[in-house]
């Protein structure tokens, strides 16, 4: 299905050349009326139309467009408007539509982008976006650990924390937990520059990498599993390099 946005998608093969991610992302600066009836389900509908704010309705409606894509690219549905997106008592995306049993979806915004990256269920993922603020360096500081504040050393600092505070949020959003726990398992091991991206692991959860871009003045980062131990989708990532 086409929609009247302007974005970009990646579709992404990881496992025995099957189409298992596809990420997409918009400026919210491009925002217009959208035919909200053939990209909404009728429960997504009534929700939008009870928001009172332009952001709250920017926010719902791009999101779901951008999951929507997102889904498109791995399922090819032809109608949106028949893929509802709800949410879990945590707050986490849930896909219901034919055929969407084995999709997953994560989104994201930040005050620019509406992002989203929807997956196989074997092969879970998640998203987050947020602006690099200096406003919000103190907060990010404070759940450094006694490692990351190493890591930190031979970047830009602002940008090296946004891109920590990314890779925990989609740490905490591929457990679909959010920050409901001690934050301490989400911390980052090692980060790493690969072409024009950065990859990280974490400290305890093993078994995921992170992958962060510099999308104008945002970080987009994606967690996901590690394959065979290999990033097996920074190649795919080349966006804006980070400093």
């Amino acid at each position: 299905m086409e929609t009247s946005i302007d974005m970009e998608i990646y579709k992404i093969n990881i496992l025995d050349k099957s189409e298992v991610l596809a990420v997409s992302l918009c400026q919210k600066d491009e925002y217009r009326e959208l035919d909200v009836e053939r990209i909404l389900s009728a429960k997504e509908l009534t929700t939008y139309k009870g928001y009172q704010h332009r952001k709250k309705k920017v926010d719902f409606l791009l999101g779901r467009s951008m999951a929507k894509c997102a889904i498109d690219k791995l399922s090819a549905c032809e109608n949106f408007a028949e893929i509802e997106i709800t949410n879990s008592v945590f707050g986490a995306p849930i896909v219901i539509g034919d055929n969407m049993a084995n999709l997953g979806v994560s989104i994201s915004h930040s005050n620019e982008y509406a992002t989203a990256v929807s997956y196989h269920r074997n092969f879970p993922c998640a998203i987050d976006t947020e602006v690099i603020r200096p406003k919000c360096e103190k907060a990010m500081r404070s759940l450094l650990e006694c490692n990351e504040a190493s890591i930190i050393k031979g970047y830009n600092e602002l940008n090296i924390l946004t891109v920590m505070w990314t890779a925990k949020e989609a740490a905490s959003k591929v457990l679909n937990i959010g920050f409901t726990v001690d934050t301490k398992i989400f911390e980052v091991d090692k980060i790493q520059k690969s072409s024009d991206c950065l990859i990280g692991s974490y400290r305890y959860l093993k078994g995921f990498q992170f992958v962060s871009q510099k999308i104008g003045n945002s970080i987009l980062t994606v967690a996901s599993p590690i394959v065979n131990n290999k990033h097996m989708f920074v190649e795919q990532f080349k966006l804006m390099s980070i400093k």
